[in-house]
C-alpha cells in the first residue's frame, strides 16, 4: 500500500485508548460467543462515507489476498493430514474470509468453539 493509504488508514482507525479498550472488549465478547461477523459490524460501525474507499483497498490487501494465499498454503498440509492452522479472526468470516475459500474448496467446516 502506499504510504498514503497507510497514513490514512491510520487516522481513520486512531481513536482514545479508553475508547479503544471498550472496542476491543466487546470484540472480545462477541468473539467468544461465536459472533465473528459482529466484529465487523462494531468496527464498521463509526465508519464515514469518505473513509469507505480506502477500507475496502485495507480490506482487500490485508484480508482478502492474504486469505487466498493462506488457503493455497493450507491445502497442501491439509494432504498431509494430521495440520494444525491458526489464523486472526478477522480471516475467518464472510465469502473472502478463510472459512467460506475453504467450503468452496469441498472441504466442510464445523465450529468446535
Amino acid at each position: 500500500m502506499s504510504t498514503q493509504d497507510q497514513v490514512a488508514h491510520l487516522r481513520a482507525v486512531a481513536m482514545p485508548v479508553a475508547e479503544k479498550n471498550r472496542l476491543l472488549a466487546a470484540m472480545k465478547d462477541a468473539y467468544l460467543r461465536g459472533d465473528i461477523e459482529q466484529i465487523f459490524r462494531m468496527v464498521r460501525a463509526d465508519e464515514r462515507p469518505q473513509e469507505r474507499e480506502l477500507r475496502e483497498k485495507v480490506d482487500r490487501r490485508l484480508l482478502d489476498d492474504r486469505n487466498r494465499r493462506m488457503v493455497e498454503r493450507m491445502l497442501p498440509r491439509f494432504e498431509e493430514g494430521g495440520a494444525f492452522i491458526a489464523v486472526g479472526a478477522a480471516h475467518l468470516p464472510g465469502e473472502s474470509g478463510v472459512l467460506a475459500l475453504l467450503e468452496h474448496r469441498g472441504y466442510s467446516v464445523t465450529r468446535l468453539y
